[in-house]
C-alpha cells in the first residue's frame, strides 16, 4: 500500500507540473502538440512507475542488509 501512494502522488504532481508548464509553452490547436501531450503522459506514467520501483527495491535490499531505517547512514556501522 506504501508503494502505491508513492506511485499515485509522483503521478499525480508530474502530471501536474507537466499541464501547468504546457499551458504557458504551448499555445494551442497544432496536432503535433497534441502528440507532445500525449508522449508526455506516457513518459510521466512510465517514469513513476520506475522510481516507484526503485524505491522498492531500495527497501528490499536495505531489509536484506539488516538496516531497516531509511535515514541510518552505511558509515554508522
Amino acid at each position: 500500500m506504501k508503494y502505491l501512494g508513492i506511485f499515485f502522488l509522483l503521478l499525480f504532481s508530474s502530471f501536474l507540473l507537466f499541464i501547468l508548464i504546457g499551458m504557458f509553452v504551448m499555445g494551442g490547436g497544432d496536432p503535433a502538440e497534441e502528440v507532445i501531450i500525449i508522449m508526455g503522459t506516457i513518459l510521466i506514467f512510465l517514469m513513476s512507475f520506475l522510481i516507484t520501483q526503485m524505491i522498492y527495491i531500495t527497501d528490499i535490499l536495505m531489509k536484506r542488509n539488516g538496516t531497516c531505517n531509511r535515514n541510518e547512514s552505511y558509515n554508522d556501522k
